[in-house]
């Protein structure tokens, strides 16, 4: 499952609009607001998969639900202040 965030609209939206003219600084920050928070959802998330599978790997049911509880949060937003 993939969550579309704010940030990720936001990333599109300055992409259409960098189509038919040059990005404003406010929209340049914007920019690299948004590419920084990318960058921390998708290290957390591919991070909580890996841990998902290695505790699939060693039939660890407890804990892969807890990950997979932590990939949910993430997904719902929940998860990307720490």
């Amino acid at each position: 499952m993939f969550a579309v965030m704010p940030f990720h609209k936001r990333l599109a939206e300055l992409s259409y609009i960098e189509q038919s003219r040059e990005l404003n600084e406010q929209e340049y920050d914007d920019l690299e607001i948004c590419l920084k928070a990318n960058m921390h959802f998708v290290r957390k998330i591919v991070n909580l998969y890996e841990l998902s599978y290695l505790a699939s790997a060693t039939d660890d049911v407890g804990w892969q639900l807890e990950i997979c509880g932590q990939i949910d949060e993430l997904i719902e937003g929940k998860g990307l202040q720490s």
